[in-house]
């Protein structure tokens, strides 16, 4: 028991000594201009009311919470905190305000060597509260590439009174936690969408859900298929190392609509997948736009040659020049016979 005591005690005393990485996260530091109290180092939204009150440790933040966002800054940037890339961080701050009802959401934001955002935003969850001062607490990893960070506190759209203090983020751990995704981008056609993102640690595999709809995955690239045009899907991706899973990485996405009526004469179900030049790669994945029936009965000709696609994909054993033709038939009075040109590379 005493040893468990001892490293109990060690750790504690480790965060407490840890360096805090928000300069003036104790609003001691501020001046004011035009009736505004202008907090060093912190940027709050114009349209906030914000006042320099007694805080939980000498003075504090007093903010009328009307929707907008107050941040962390450095030289005006928000990507203002120094970090390193995978590594446990934990925030802390002291906060009051009336009781009822969410007033505030921290969030991180996380950036790359170039200042670029990595999209791997974390919301660390709303806020309700208490007439009392109370400490909020929260720990988290940071994506693997990330070497700065921003932070900022949405409030709510309530008019009321929220006081914060004493805020802090310091480095608690070695990257306990499995990183989330960073990078996170999609493409989205008519029947299909394209989903890309950075490279995870090594052994990281990958769940995407789509619309409830789990894949675990290896590579970080993945093409979903047979989708509804014109559709939103809700998307969900989070790293998984062995029984350890990072936080997910959320994002709407809504399918292209066909570009004509079923009914339009002048429509032509064709490959998309098929370059402007006529020059495609040996082996083309079958997707079409403006095709109704997804079921539709094609047949594949290359030189006049019937050929079976495999895994939905077509191969051309040779380069060079060659015609691929298709008959395509969605429904009685609905056929079409296409024929391409192509020079395959």
């Amino acid at each position: 028991m005493k040893k468990i005591i001892l490293l109990t005690s060690i750790f504690l005393v480790s965060i407490v000594n840890a360096q805090n990485l928000i300069e003036n996260g104790d609003f001691e530091k501020s001046r004011s201009f035009s009736g505004q109290t202008k907090f060093e180092g912190w940027d709050f939204n114009r349209y906030l009311t914000v006042q320099k009150v007694q805080g939980y440790k000498g003075y504090g933040a007093k903010v009328y919470t009307n929707g907008a966002t107050f941040r962390v800054v450095k030289q005006g940037n928000s990507n203002a905190i120094s970090i390193e890339g995978n590594k446990e961080y934990t925030l802390v701050f002291w906060c009051k305000g009336q009781t009822g009802g969410e007033k505030v959401e921290p969030i991180i934001t996380w950036y790359d060597q170039n200042g670029n955002p990595l999209g791997a935003k974390k919301e660390l969850g709303k806020i309700s509260p208490q007439t009392a001062w109370g400490e909020k607490t929260f720990t988290f990893v940071s994506p693997s590439v990330a070497v700065m960070a921003g932070l900022y506190f949405k409030v709510s759209d309530r008019g009321e009174a929220f006081f914060i203090d004493e805020v802090s983020l310091k480095k608690t751990g070695e990257g306990v936690a499995v990183p989330a995704p960073t990078g996170f981008q999609s493409r989205a056609f008519q029947r299909e969408i394209e989903f890309w993102w950075d490279n995870g640690l090594p052994n990281t595999k990958w769940e995407l859900i789509i619309n409830g709809q789990s894949e675990i995955l290896e590579p970080n690239r993945y093409i979903a298929t047979k989708l509804t045009p014109n559709t939103d899907y809700k998307v969900k991706i989070r790293a998984i190392i062995e029984s350890k899973k990072s936080d997910f990485i959320e994002k709407n996405i809504r399918t292209q609509n066909f570009t004509k009526s079923k009914s339009d004469l002048g429509r032509v179900p064709h490959l998309r997948t098929l370059t402007i030049d006529g020059t495609p790669p040996q082996t083309i994945d079958l997707f079409f736009n403006d095709l109704y029936n997804i079921d539709a009965e094609i047949q594949y000709f290359i030189d006049d040659k019937t050929i079976m696609p495999t895994n939905n994909q077509l191969h051309f054993d040779k380069k060079g020049k060659q015609t691929l033709k298709m008959l395509i038939k969605e429904e009685e009075g609905l056929e079409w016979e296409i024929e391409y040109k192509l020079n395959v590379k």
